[in-house]
Parts: structure tokens; C-alpha cells; sequence
């Protein structure tokens, strides 16, 4: 009997003290997202995700630590995830006081797709960025990239100067350094 007790001791009660929730990882995660420790974020994500966490925001987290750490197909698989659950489906974003849209994801996964030299999907998805909010410098930037990638150096010249006119100060050394 007290032999029974002790394996009790010793294979169960570690288990029910140290055993962590979906959401402990998620919340370790975005803590770690927030100090820019993108391999932890990514590793608690990850972990979450395999407890069961299916929402938009942790992979859209996910998506962008794989993109800070150069995966950039993990990246555009993560954000595609997340543009199929939808951020109006997240409990996340109010639980947590996050604010994210398409319009974010879909420029994030452009510039992904613009890193692999995906240069056709890069365009449709800042596209789509650009058609959510037209405010957007960087989707600017990155289409007028993906643009000249394409030998369309005169359209990626005019959409690097929008990003410019939006207030991207980069914009103007792109605009020198390619756009003579």
C-alpha cells in the first residue's frame, strides 16, 4: 500500500501541479512576442496550438515570430490560418486587449510571400491590404518591391513613392537606389 502511494506521489502529482493550459502558453507566448524573444513566442505558440488553441490571433502571432525569425513559408501558412478562422471569431482579441484586422495579415503575408519571391502572390495580398486601408506605407512599399521584382520598375517606382507620400521616410532611399 505505501508503495502504491509513493508511484501515486511520484507519476501523478507532478502532472496536476506542473501542468500547463493552452492558455498559460498563449498568454507565455505573448509575453514573449512583446519583448521581441521570437523563439520562445514561437515555441509557446506552438505548444498552445497543440493543446487545442485554434484561434486567428495566436496564429497570426505565430506567423509573425516565424516571419521576425526569417521562416517565411511557416509564416505564410500561419497567416493563411488565420485569415480562415477570422479575427471575428477570436475571443482573443478582447480578452486581451489585441487589435488586429485582414488588412494585417494580409500585408504581413504579402511581405512574406515577397521574401520567398512569390512576387505574383505578394501583389494579389498587398492588394487586398492596400484595398482595406490605402493608408498603408509599408503595403505600398512591398508591392512596389514585388512590382520591380517583376521588371514593372516604373509601377514599383509609383508605388514606392506612395509609401513615401504616407510618410515612410525609407521610401525615399528605396526611391533613390532604385528608381533613377
Amino acid at each position: 500500500m505505501k508503495r502504491n502511494i509513493i508511484i501515486f506521489f511520484l507519476l501523478i502529482v507532478p502532472n496536476i501541479v506542473f501542468s500547463q493550459t493552452a492558455t498559460d502558453f498563449f498568454t507565455k507566448g505573448l509575453k514573449n512576442f512583446k519583448t521581441n524573444d521570437h523563439v520562445l513566442a514561437k515555441n509557446h505558440f506552438t505548444k498552445a496550438i497543440e493543446l487545442g488553441f485554434e484561434d486567428a490571433v495566436i496564429y497570426f502571432l505565430r506567423g509573425s515570430s516565424k516571419s521576425k525569425l526569417e521562416d517565411y513559408s511557416g509564416a505564410v501558412i500561419d497567416y493563411t490560418k488565420a485569415l480562415n478562422l477570422g479575427f471575428n471569431n477570436s475571443g482573443l482579441t478582447s480578452a486581451f486587449n489585441l487589435e488586429f484586422d485582414n488588412q494585417i495579415i494580409y500585408n504581413n503575408r504579402g511581405f512574406a510571400k515577397l521574401m520567398l519571391f512569390d512576387n505574383y502572390g505578394a501583389i494579389d495580398d498587398l492588394n487586398k491590404a492596400i484595398a482595406l486601408d490605402d493608408k498603408d506605407a509599408f503595403a505600398y512599399l512591398y508591392r512596389g518591391f514585388a512590382k520591380q521584382n517583376l521588371s514593372r520598375i516604373n509601377e514599383g517606382c509609383l508605388d514606392i513613392s506612395k509609401a513615401g507620400e504616407r510618410g515612410l521616410e525609407k521610401a525615399f532611399d528605396a526611391i533613390k537606389k532604385f528608381c533613377k
